[in-house]
């Protein structure tokens, strides 16, 4: 899963296991130094990726949904010299220059399309952008040839289908933003317009919903043509559908759900006590079957999504805890950060199937491709555990790494 927001600090992991209820895997392997998988990482000055024991400084960058390519730019005097690379092997894809400053922002399923704004204009979750009037976004297309948007309004791009209709949040007021709406813009008309509702019909003027307080982080589904976004804090924030139905909305947190290729988007209401406490100890993640999974560590809640249905199937108990949450799957179990202690909580029954101290407050997870490994950013690098026991594998030192983004 991806989140696009810095992660703080994480000290060395010595885990010790008490995860002894935990199904084996086989081919953990002994301690070593370098990661088994390509790791993307936020650093001091933008992102890095990690192969092994090597670490690659990229500058601004961002990765396709489905971690093959990595598009960064960095400045080439006036201009950006932007470069897209393997994920896997780091070999050269694709470069250009754009005239001015850009940074890439979101991308198509296979970074076949990429959209790029001015360095300073942030990601999408988080707080409000700074004023703006207008907006340019530029987009790079299979065709290599940029095309320039120049919108009225404060737009920051969300996401792109690999058709290439691009869906921003459209911040309101455009010079005081203070809440936003998801709108679709189609790079022909280059004309912003409502999404379809549940029903795939148009949203009738006026009962577009629009958002207020933090968007956490977001995790595409397993086929990744859905876009999970989870949202805190959202006084006075009415759904589409209640706009529509004269409902009212009491939810202090929900998902959106964002289909791309289907132009239309469904918000799953999260209950009590989620939203209620930090954004920060907020977590989502997605699972091979499609289900997706929300933490809150400070209200020691977890929901679990049914994909299908759109609503909340089931809501439990799990432990409480401090500071930023971090979770990701593997094969059965959710693993789930929270302070200094990673939880491994089997899929089956929701129970915790066992705990492992950490050395310092956990930040970012990623699980290796074979699901043997998992992955832990760390101030000083990332560490590798054993993801049946908890042992630590090995580390890789990272100088001014401050989180673990996910695993390409």
């Amino acid at each position: 899963m991806t989140t696009r927001r810095d992660f703080l600090t994480l000290a060395a992991l010595g885990a010790t296991a008490t995860a002894a209820g935990c199904t084996a895997r086989t081919g953990a392997g002994a301690p070593r130094p370098g990661t088994t998988d390509p790791l993307l990482v936020a650093v001091a000055r933008g992102q890095a990726i990690v192969r092994g024991d090597r670490v690659q400084a990229l500058g601004d960058a961002i990765a396709s949904p489905d971690g093959r390519r990595v598009i960064s730019a960095t400045p080439a005097g006036p201009d950006t010299a932007v470069v897209v690379t393997s994920a896997a092997s780091g070999q050269l894809v694709a470069a250009r220059t754009l005239p001015g400053r850009w940074a890439p922002r979101v991308a198509s399923l296979d970074g076949g399309y990429a959209a790029f704004t001015s360095p300073d204009r942030g990601g999408t979750t988080g707080y409000a952008p700074s004023a703006q009037a207008r907006s340019s976004i530029a987009v790079l297309g299979p065709g290599g040839q940029p095309d320039y948007l120049d919108l009225p309004g404060n737009y920051v791009p969300d996401a792109l289908s690999t058709s290439g209709t691009m869906y921003a949040l459209d911040w309101l007021p455009a010079i005081a933003p203070d809440h936003y709406r998801v709108r679709e813009i189609n790079l022909t008309t280059r004309q912003p317009a409502p999404l379809l509702t549940r029903d795939k019909v148009p949203i009738p003027p006026g009962d577009e919903e629009e958002m207020r307080g933090e968007g956490r982080m977001a995790a595409f589904s397993p086929d990744l043509a859905v876009l999970y976004t989870l949202y805190t804090h959202q006084p006075g924030h009415e759904h589409t559908r209640d706009l529509i139905s004269g409902g009212h909305n009491e939810s202090e947190a929900f998902v959106h759900t964002l289909f791309l290729d289907q132009h239309w988007a469904y918000c799953i209401d999260l209950p009590d006590p989620f939203g209620t406490g930090p954004a920060a100890g907020h977590a989502v993640a997605t699972a091979p079957n499609g289900e997706v999974y929300v933490a809150d560590i400070t209200g020691g809640r977890l929901a679990v999504i049914d994909p299908d249905q759109l609503t909340v199937a089931t809501v439990a108990a799990i432990p409480t805890g401090t500071g930023t949450a971090s979770a990701t799957v593997g094969g059965a179990y959710l693993f789930l950060a929270a302070g200094s202690t990673v939880h491994a909580i089997a899929r089956r029954n929701l129970a915790v199937a066992g705990s492992w101290t950490a050395g310092g407050a956990v930040n970012g997870l990623a699980m290796s491709a074979d699901g043997n490994r998992l992955y832990a950013g760390s101030q000083g690098g990332v560490a590798q555990l054993d993801a049946r026991t908890g042992t630590h594998l090995g580390s890789v030192p990272i100088p001014g790494m401050t989180g673990l983004l996910r695993r390409l």
